[in-house]
């Protein structure tokens, strides 16, 4: 769907480099990149034998916890992100209950079976604000462990503005 190898991108050859840049300064292989990038350090850390009990993730990461959960196939998220999510096509793919629970960024709490099934709700999550009451949320559990997957380190920096709760 992408019409190019996204390796091309991720590790371009030097004289490549600079079409590299010109391609990931575009929304829609930046989000792809760091889709596959999240995604395959979340399948690394699982292949250790560190599996998550719950997830969240803000903008494209909540599609990766999704895919993790098992709510799109790794295929169809891809032709999503691919197809920018457009409603047309998510009409198009199955969506499945989530078997890992995450947190929703339209709500803020845990993202429930209907919503999760629902095609609509994967539109709004696009404009969604829910990230830092999701983060409250998340941390509410003492003894929960928070591993940050991805670029940056975005979610443990709002985690530790929350102390935990006794």
């Amino acid at each position: 769907y992408l019409e190019l190898d996204l390796r091309s991108v991720i590790y371009p050859k030097e004289s490549e480099r600079e079409a590299a840049v010109e391609k990931l300064q575009q929304t829609k292989f930046a989000q792809i990149a760091l889709f596959v990038i999240e995604y395959a350090l979340a399948q690394l850390w699982m292949s250790w034998g560190i599996s998550p009990q719950a997830m969240i993730g803000q903008g494209i990461g909540e599609y990766v916890a999704a895919t993790m959960a098992g709510v799109f196939s790794l295929e169809d998220a891809l032709t999503l992100l691919a197809k920018e999510f457009s409603a047309e096509s998510l009409q198009k793919i199955e969506l499945n209950p989530p078997i890992i629970p995450f947190i929703s960024n339209v709500s803020g709490t845990w993202i429930t079976e209907a919503e999760a099934l629902s095609p609509n709700y994967w539109t709004q999550q696009q404009e969604a604000v829910g990230f830092n009451e999701g983060i409250k949320e998340l941390v509410k559990d003492s003894q929960r462990i928070l591993l940050e997957v991805g670029c940056g380190d975005t979610s443990s920096t709002y985690a530790q503005q929350y102390p935990k709760e006794e």
